[in-house]
């Protein structure tokens, strides 16, 4: 089952319990909501830039539809066979099937004859831009995570000034002591059934990507150095180090055709 289902299971044992009470109508208040959920987003958009928020926001739907990895070892392993065989005409052929962005990029480096020392800075640095963004991520989520129940109490807040300027008027008090519970509720229910378990989900599958990547950047080390499939298949299975500059029979390596990172190859970081 996937986390995005567990998730949706939750939610729908709480709603369960609810409907279960009858009490759906009673745990309904558009201005508690307004005032949690609406408070939270515009604080957090104060906080961080939009294009951050956009970021995150795309980050999510891609990790919950559950996207398959970035590559395999085998995919890699494939590569190298290709690169050992028919060199670097052929590798350029089989680049073009590439779906991994960043498998790709590194491939296209290893078409373009850049040294190997090349190869792993760009690839590190992409690597490390990944990672500073998947930080990003979190910092944003643990900051919507307090403004929450912040906002929760303060609607709280406002609920009792309402309660207490409607003394002398009973029948509007109860309106006004809802909006201050449910205000809190609310708070508590996005920090701790949403925004938490989201957090969590996406610190687990950002390690997972930057594992991968790493994999990544040894697997294309590797087809730099036309080390055997198989060798390679197995090293990344069972996470060993990379290949060493000596290893394997590498090819002769000619001069980078390119001034930039990969050239017209630039590297867009994959959204997965």
């Amino acid at each position: 089952m996937s986390r995005s289902a567990l998730v949706l299971l939750g939610v729908g044992v709480v709603g369960v319990f609810v409907l279960a009470g009858g009490l759906v109508g009673g745990f309904l208040n558009l201005p508690s909501l307004l005032i949690t959920l609406g408070g939270t987003i515009a604080a957090g958009c104060l906080a961080f830039p939009a294009s951050k928020i956009a970021d995150l926001l795309r980050r999510i739907g891609e990790v919950l539809a559950d996207k398959p990895g970035l590559a395999t070892p085998q995919e890699i392993a494939r590569l190298s066979a290709v690169y050992r065989v028919g060199g670097v005409p052929r590798l350029e052929d089989a680049e073009r099937s590439i779906r991994s962005p960043f498998l790709k990029f590194g491939v296209g480096l290893v078409v373009d004859a850049y040294d190997r020392s090349v190869i792993e800075e760009w690839m590190s640095a992409e690597i490390g831009r990944s990672r500073a963004r998947f930080e990003s991520h979190q910092r944003i989520l643990r900051t919507l995570v307090k403004l929450a129940p912040a906002f929760g109490l303060v609607g709280t807040i406002i609920g009792l000034v309402m309660m207490f300027r409607s003394l002398a008027d009973p029948s509007q008090m109860g309106p006004a002591v809802s909006m201050a519970l449910l205000t809190t509720l609310y708070g508590v229910l996005l920090a701790n059934l949403i925004l938490l378990p989201l957090s969590a989900h996406l610190r687990e599958r950002s390690e997972e990507d930057l594992s991968e990547m790493e994999a990544i950047l040894d697997g294309v080390l590797m087809i730099h150095e036309a080390v055997n499939p198989k060798l390679i298949a197995r090293r990344l299975a069972s996470g060993e180090a990379v290949a060493s500059p000596a290893g394997g029979n590498g090819q002769p390596q000619a001069a980078p055709r390119q001034a930039g990172p990969g050239g017209d190859r630039g590297y867009a970081p994959a959204r997965a």
